[in-house]
């Protein structure tokens, strides 16, 4: 589940950088993430920046609805990472964002280590 979120917003970061003008010292790109995403989208974006040079993504880290608050007001933003789905319905239907993609379906997402110690498959595992 880890992996699809990583594999998703990559590929909607992969896509922003291609549209991103181009600029001597490279592109910055704005995140506003929900705060319970933190961890996972840190590990995202320094892999991403990483693979592309130059390129440098400012995340903004808090709940959603200030997020959104934000984005009505005027932050620049390239990547919104809703942690509910009215939020981000909200904002679509505002004309802030072009389309969205959903990440966990509106289900529970465990994001455990790439090793996986504990061998957490499904949420019945936590209980171990």
């Amino acid at each position: 589940m880890y992996h699809k979120l990583l594999a998703t917003a990559s590929i909607a970061l992969l896509a922003l950088v291609m549209v991103a003008p181009a600029r001597a010292d490279g592109p910055t790109m704005y995140a506003l993430v929900a705060a319970n995403a933190t961890e996972p989208f840190d590990e995202l974006i320094a892999g991403f920046e990483k693979s592309h040079p130059g390129v440098t993504i400012k995340p903004n880290y808090t709940g959603t609805q200030i997020l959104e608050q934000q984005l009505e007001n005027g932050a620049p933003c390239d990547v919104f990472l809703s942690a509910d789905l009215p939020h981000a319905v909200k904002i679509q239907t505002e004309g802030l964002v072009e389309r969205n993609f959903l990440v966990s379906r509106l289900h529970e997402v465990v994001v455990v280590p790439k090793t996986n110690p504990a061998k957490i498959e499904a949420l019945r595992d936590l209980a171990k």
